[in-house]
Formats: structure tokens, sequence, C-alpha cells
């Protein structure tokens, strides 16, 4: 009898030293893992491209086929948390009103995607896109937008095409059930010297 309770007891601490030792390992794991999720990496120094101060022109479609608007503006772009994160700033006029908005864009290291979320002064919504990176000087991502006209959600495409070291455009592109996609906005940035 004292012979089984010791060999139980063996085995009851060699279980624990080995529970102890997976989970230390698991715990490295996880921190060896996380460490490579919260690293900033290639992606987001291709946001960093974006930083600094910019003007802008442009121009803007409402419908397939209609005339264009001008828009002209300045936009603020900073990396923020540590190289993490693109914080975006615009100012301008958009159909002959004063218009602002700000976005944040992200490459998700664990989606392995850009991730962007965008609110303006033209609105209440807040529009969410999302795209796998491109070849370093064209980036496009999708989401939906509220359609005010119908009620329903459109699809929208945002393509930033690099032109040079200090220049870059931004197209838009609407898509509903009943319209194919259409260019409805374009925009040149200049980057301010």
């Amino acid at each position: 009898m004292k012979r089984e309770m010791i060999t139980g007891l063996i085995i009851v601490l060699a279980a624990l030293c080995f529970t102890g030792l997976a989970a230390e390992q698991d715990q490295q794991e996880m921190m060896k893992k996380w460490q490579a999720f919260m690293t900033p990496g290639q992606y987001h120094q291709q946001l960093a491209y974006y930083a600094g101060d910019w003007t802008y022109v442009g121009k803007s479609w409402v419908a397939p086929g209609a005339p264009a608007t001008p828009t002209s503006g300045t936009a603020m772009g900073k990396m923020i948390l540590g190289g993490r994160y693109l914080k975006q700033k615009y100012q301008g006029n958009a159909m002959d009103m004063t218009f602002e908005g700000m976005g944040i864009t992200a490459f998700d290291n664990f989606l392995k995607a850009f991730h962007s979320v965008w609110v303006d002064s033209m609105g209440t919504g807040i529009f969410v896109s999302m795209g796998k990176p491109g070849d370093g000087k064209v980036r496009e991502e999708t989401g939906m937008m509220d359609d005010i006209m119908t009620g329903k959600k459109v699809t929208m495409r945002n393509v930033f095409t690099i032109l040079g070291p200090d220049s870059y455009k931004m197209e838009m592109f609407n898509k509903t059930k009943t319209t194919p996609e259409f260019k409805s906005m374009e925009m040149v940035f200049t980057r301010k010297k």
C-alpha cells in the first residue's frame, strides 16, 4: 500500500512538472506569436510614405456620365502608436461645400491585409474597407458605403497609386446593383516642400 502511494505520488508530481513545462512552452510560443503580430513591418513602412503635409486637387462625379465637380484642399498624415497606424486628416471643398475628413489605416499582421476606417463631414456613417497588399506602388481597398438615394449599401473601391516620391493619386469607384462600377472621385496629392 505504501509503495503504491509513493508510485502514485511520483506519477502526480511528474504530471505536474510536465504540465508546468508544457504551459511554459505554450507561454513562450504565445509571446513569440504576439511579438510577430505587434511588430511593424514592410507594409507599415509603405504606409509611412503618406505621412507629411499634402495639397490635393481633383474632381468628383455623382453618377456615370455626370459632369465633374472640382475639389481641392490639404491633407496631413502621421504614423502613430509606434509606426503601427497611419492617421490622416483632410480639409477642403467638395460639391461646393466645406469638407473635413479623417481616417486610420493599418496593415493587420494577423489578417495580412490593409484595413481602413474613414469618417467625414459629408455624412454620419463610418466607412470600413480592406485590401490585400499589392506591389508597393498600388494599394486597393474595398468596402460597403451607405447610398442615401436607395437606402441600401453599395460597394466602394479605393485605389491609391504612388506617382513619385512626392505625389500620389487616390481614385474612388462606386457600384450599385443597377449601376456598373464608375469612377466617383479622383484626387492627386502633392507633398508640401
